[in-house]
């Protein structure tokens, strides 16, 4: 009976101390960056690392709640063989369009050669990943092989936006420091709350497959 009626209080104090918790290191952070003068190297350091820490909280809470919104289910068994079939053979055609893009597109010889080899690397090994898992039927291998793919192709998105935007934004290069990195940090957090909803999204898809431990009735 005393635990029933203690633990609306229990919880109060759990809020009130993660909030305090939290209002302390806000205003722990605005008086170290405001005692480097929002500027420097150090204070740079601080807003990236503080920016990465924030996006592991937030952006696994906004996934699940986006999930719970629309409810990922698992796709039955005929549907993601017919997946295999499409993804397998359009990964050529997918790697041979961006390709034509990142030629088209950037004029650096230098930026070419890495995005290049970076997708070359990346189509392949969604290739041979999803190729074992067709054959094996191995639903921890295609969790791995799409999530590998979609996180990797939009994190190549990201890379060619941050080449592309002093090209078609000419003026963005003059804005202060601090405009210019929140800008990056903005396009970062939308990045990986991206890769936040495709781990959770391909991780219902494929029936919560367990990448450590490979279980028979994981399979398909």
């Amino acid at each position: 009976m005393n635990h029933k009626v203690n633990e609306p209080t229990k919880r109060k104090d759990m809020s009130f101390r993660r909030f305090a918790a939290i209002y302390s290191i806000v205003i722990g952070w605005f008086i170290v960056a405001s005692l480097l003068e929002f500027d420097g190297v150090y204070f740079y350091v601080i807003l990236i690392l503080s920016s990465i820490i924030l996006w592991t909280e937030v952006c696994p809470f906004l996934a699940r709640r986006i999930e719970s919104r629309f409810h990922f289910t698992k796709a039955d068994d005929e549907e993601i063989r017919k997946e295999d079939d499409v993804l397998l053979q359009g990964a050529t055609f997918i790697s041979a369009i961006l390709f034509f893009y990142v030629n088209t597109l950037l004029s650096d010889r230098y930026s070419k050669i890495i995005l290049g080899l970076a997708f070359s690397l990346l189509t392949g090994s969604f290739y041979i990943f999803r190729a074992y898992a067709k054959i094996k039927s191995r639903a921890d291998y295609r969790f791995f092989s799409a999530f590998l793919f979609a996180a990797g192709a939009t994190s190549y998105a990201f890379e060619i936006a941050l080449l592309l935007f002093p090209t078609f934004f000419p003026t963005i290069l003059a804005l202060p420091a601090i405009f210019l990195s929140s800008l990056i940090m903005g396009l970062a957090f939308i990045l990986y709350l991206s890769n936040s909803l495709l781990l959770i999204y391909f991780y219902k898809r494929y029936g919560s497959p367990r990448l450590l431990n490979h279980h028979k009735d994981r399979n398909l």
